[in-house]
């Protein structure tokens, strides 16, 4: 596979030949394998000075070499044939750290002084005691301890006078009366559900979707976005698989190998013009099926 561009270059050459040649762009590898795009640029420059340790870009070479269709082993071999180069951090630097007698004396003396300014404290708080809770209850006209007298709202309370006398006091106020109960009260009055307004109606979003439909008969990258630009399919996939999505078309398809896709759509075949092997194809489906159907 690919046994032109591997004899004789080097790893970072063997993958951004194989990558051009898929019509991939470095920003779409750094996605599809989770790095950075600066990684990337470093694997394919061979920059020693960028690359992170041997063992990991190791392991981002095989899946690279996945991505673009390469040879694993043959650009392991030419990534060890190059030194393996990449970043080797140096261990710690232990440094002695001399420790004056007078300081450790200082030390146990500043140690044993904060312990008993704590002990301190702590007994204090627990000889004095929370203070009680609810308020202090007076004493009584005899001396002793009795329960709490709250003073009433309408003043000192006054015996009973005779009803004949000019100068007598007004009347206690009596408490209101209680609220009627809630049976005498009239129950609001409920909208019929034939009187409420109509919700607002609103369009499906699906109305206008259609299915695609996606057969691999090899491997080969698939992107597929639909015309409201999300992002459908993004991934690389293998022989036999099957992946069917909705979405509003037209779909446009980036293919990287377009001989080993079947495309269909509401499970008619599409023809896939100018498909080659070994060269990415670009292209839009149900273009026609959206301008009869019209937009939302």
């Amino acid at each position: 596979m690919g046994a032109g561009p591997e004899r004789g270059a080097g790893f970072g050459d063997i993958l951004r030949q194989r990558r051009e040649a898929r019509g991939l762009t470095r920003g779409e590898v750094a996605e599809a394998l989770r790095l950075s795009e600066r990684v990337v640029e470093a694997i394919e420059g061979e920059d020693a000075g960028r690359l992170p340790a041997p063992a990991f870009v190791r392991g981002y070479l095989r899946a690279y070499a996945r991505l673009v269709g390469a040879d694993e082993e043959a650009v392991l071999a030419a990534y060890r044939a190059a030194g393996e180069p990449g970043a080797s951090p140096e261990p710690p630097r232990l440094e002695p750290v001399e420790i004056h007698r007078g300081w450790g004396r200082w030390l146990r003396w500043g140690t044993a002084g904060a312990v008993a300014v704590l002990v301190a404290l702590v007994l204090a708080w627990w000889r004095g005691g929370a203070p009680p809770e609810g308020p202090v209850q007076p004493p009584t006209a005899e001396g002793a301890a009795g329960p709490a007298m709250e003073p009433s709202a309408a003043g000192p309370e006054v015996g009973p006078e005779p009803a004949d006398s000019a100068g007598a006091p007004p009347a206690a106020v009596e408490p209101p009366a209680p609220p009627p109960p809630a049976a005498s009260a009239p129950a609001p009055r409920e909208t019929s559900p034939e009187r409420a307004a109509p919700p607002e109606q609103v369009a499906p979003i699906g109305a206008a979707e259609a299915e695609l439909e996606l057969r691999l008969r090899g491997t080969s990258w698939v992107e597929v976005r639909d015309a409201a630009g999300r992002r459908l399919v993004y991934d690389l996939l293998r022989p036999g698989t099957v992946r069917r999505v909705r979405g509003r078309p037209p779909f446009r398809l980036v293919l990287g190998e377009p001989t080993a896709v079947e495309v269909r759509l509401d499970g008619e075949a599409v023809p896939l013009a100018g498909a080659r092997p070994g060269r990415t194809l670009r292209l839009t489906v149900g273009a026609a099926r959206e301008a009869t159907t019209g937009g939302p």
